[in-house]
């Protein structure tokens, strides 16, 4: 039997992370453990996780973060295949089976699929917006191109192989709420072989409560979690990246050159020269546009490369398997 170590880290979620532990309770493939990683929690957290039945493996520590409470519960974690959820996420119950069959049919290191934004309300009923990632971002780039012209994942709609984790290292405890864009980073330029797993889902809900990501900072604190995260990157990318495209290069560079106009602090060893200042600006005004008319046409701006679609019946029956109605509660 395959051994799946689902891990969530959680922060003042009593009523979600465990809506989020059933969840993961119920996949057809059963979890061999859950490991939750109390990150601090004042809301009596603890001891509605400690009494649930089943029993999950309760890690409790000092509030340090998400990236410090991932690392925590992957130390404790004893499974073949790791799956990160996040307190307040939901996955279709046949997540887990459909991406271990394919992690080893394939002999692959990740899997990832798509994954369904729901905005969650207070007592409102469920926005339904986006599925992303409806496919493969496209084989004319690797993941890594992706990854630095702008595409990313989110841990939860991914599933890893334990052994390849073990060598991408720990999440950085320092960054707050982009501490998996620069380990998806790690992950990419380690060449990972993956599979896109189309028939299952995670369930991404938007809301503001109980974020570990410190939701509610400002935006110039924001700014600068992205300029650390970015700094990062580029030394990674020095240290132990493949060559890449000029094309993706210029496109990372020019993302970067953003953060930096948002409030973020300086994060090129060498600033941009007014040649390239001004290609940037340019290429913001070219964004702006095309971005206003994807708004007009499609009602949101998301890039190409995460294929977006307007939900689909087999895409809301997997939702209602999964327990969440329109209303925007649980069902079960």
């Amino acid at each position: 039997m395959s051994k799946v170590s689902v891990i969530i880290p959680t922060y003042n979620r009593v009523d979600m992370v465990v809506e989020t532990i059933r969840n993961q309770q119920a996949q057809n493939l059963p979890p061999y453990e859950i490991i939750v990683v109390d990150d601090g929690s004042t809301d009596g957290s603890q001891e509605v996780i400690r009494n649930l039945k089943p029993k999950v493996t309760l890690i409790e520590q000092e509030n340090q973060g998400p990236g410090a409470a991932r690392n925590k519960g992957f130390a404790a974690a004893t499974g073949d295949y790791i799956q990160f959820m996040d307190s307040d996420d939901l996955t279709s119950l046949n997540k887990l089976e459909a991406q271990v069959a394919a992690l080893e049919s394939e002999n692959a290191d990740m899997a990832f699929c798509p994954w369904f934004h729901i905005e969650w309300g207070n007592g409102l009923k469920t926005n339904l917006k986006e599925v992303l990632q409806t496919r493969h971002p496209g084989e004319q780039h690797s993941l890594l191109e992706w990854h630095l012209r702008g595409w990313s994942l989110v841990l939860q709609n991914c599933l890893f192989k334990r052994s390849f984790l073990e060598n991408i290292g720990p999440q950085k405890t320092d960054l707050l709420g982009t501490e998996d864009w620069e380990f998806f980073n790690r992950i990419f330029l380690a060449d990972p072989k993956s599979v896109f797993t189309p028939d299952c889902l995670t369930l991404y809900r938007l809301h503001y409560e109980g974020k570990l990501s410190g939701s509610g900072t400002s935006s110039n604190k924001k700014a600068e979690e992205l300029s650390k995260a970015a700094r990062y990157i580029i030394s990674n990318l020095e240290e132990n990246g493949p060559r890449v495209s000029a094309a993706s290069n210029r496109i990372m560079r020019f993302h970067f050159w953003g953060i930096e106009k948002a409030g973020g602090s300086p994060i090129f060893p060498k600033p941009p020269r007014f040649p390239e200042r001004l290609l940037f600006a340019a290429m913001a005004i070219q964004n702006r546009f095309l971005n206003g008319v994807s708004r007009r046409i499609r009602g949101h701006a998301w890039a190409p490369f995460y294929h977006s679609l307007q939900p689909r019946t087999e895409h809301l029956a997997m939702m209602h398997e999964a327990g969440i109605d329109n209303s925007g509660k649980t069902t079960s």
